[in-house]
Parts: C-alpha cells; structure tokens; sequence
C-alpha cells in the first residue's frame, strides 16, 4: 500500500505478484493488486483481483468496493451500488462507499434502494 500511495504502481505491482507467489490465498495481495491496475485503467485485471479477494475473504469489504469503483468506470451503475452495498454491509463506517452510494442515487432503477436496506440508511 505505501508503494501504491508513493505512486510507484511498477513496485507495488511486482511487490503484490512476489507475495502471491509466495501466498497465493492472501486476499490482500489481490486486493492490492486490483488497485494498483484499476489505478492504471486496466479495468478486466482490477475486476479479476478484486473477484479473487471476495472469493478468498468475501468479508473483505475493501473488494467489493474496489468491484464497485470497477463497475462505475464502467458505466455500469446498478452494479457499482450492489457492490457498494455489500462493502457497506460489512463495513457500515466506510465513508467512501457512502459517498458513492449517494452519488449514485439518482442514476438507479425506481425501487432499487427498497431492495437494499442499508442504503436507506
């Protein structure tokens, strides 16, 4: 993470790849990972890593959110907030999937937010 936020992606990437390498079920690392290449615009990667993490933690709320920012650069806003929903679900406190959750709000199907209790929140 300090490589990522020093804005060194090359370390953090080869830094992330050597841990999985070495672990390959630290849902971290492809968390990790998934930020760095979603940094980068490499949205198929960062969508693969972050699946990854889920399927290895599915508690790992900083996935699902990382698959939400995935799914808006995407243009696809139904499952941005389902992910953003589910990060929360986990982590109530998390502010920036709020945030997200409410920029989304407008954008999203009639009836959408009955389906999902916390986002009524």
């Amino acid at each position: 993470a300090a490589l990522e936020e020093a804005g060194n992606a090359v370390l953090a990437e080869k830094h992330y790849r050597h841990a999985l390498a070495l672990e390959p079920t630290r849902a971290q690392s492809w968390y990790g990972l998934g930020n760095v290449c979603l940094a980068q615009g490499r949205l198929r990667e960062a969508r693969k890593y972050f699946l990854q993490a889920v399927r290895l933690d599915r508690l790992n709320a900083f996935a699902h959110y990382g698959l939400g920012r995935v799914a808006l650069e995407e243009k696809r806003r139904e499952a941005a907030a389902w992910s953003f929903v589910r990060c929360l679900r986990i982590k109530p406190d998390f502010a920036p999937a709020r945030v997200e959750i409410d920029r989304l709000r407008p954008f999203l199907p009639v009836g959408f937010w009955e389906d999902s209790e916390i986002a009524r929140d």
